[in-house]
């Protein structure tokens, strides 16, 4: 297992509008293989969600030490982005980038 950083992020959709935001998800563990492969984020962290989608309030999880990721959350929670999986709930590929501008504008790509 690597290193736990917060570089990694995970955005999960439902019907394109952005629910969830995770970081720290670099140190997958993947079981199985291909289309059909189940993955494990051992050290993830809900960085914020959307609590209702008929009226959409965003929660965004307080930590001084990760100010980084609570701006990113704010940035993406409730954005419209199309997602990289199929289905209701899917999930957005991302790149450990520098900022969250960078990420919101590689999602946007």
């Amino acid at each position: 297992m690597g290193s736990h950083s917060n570089e990694g992020v995970l955005v999960v959709t439902a019907a394109t509008f952005t629910v969830a935001v995770l970081t720290g998800v670099e140190d997958a563990i993947s079981q199985g293989y291909g289309p059909g492969a189940r993955h494990w984020f051992p050290y993830a962290r809900l960085a914020g969600y959307v609590t209702d989608l008929t009226a959409p309030v965003n929660v965004v999880q307080p930590n001084p030490r990760r100010a980084d990721e609570h701006r990113l959350a704010s940035q993406l929670l409730g954005e419209r982005l199309v997602p990289t999986s199929g289905g209701p709930i899917a999930y957005v590929k991302t790149r450990p980038t520098g900022s969250a501008a960078d990420t919101k504008g590689e999602l946007a790509r």
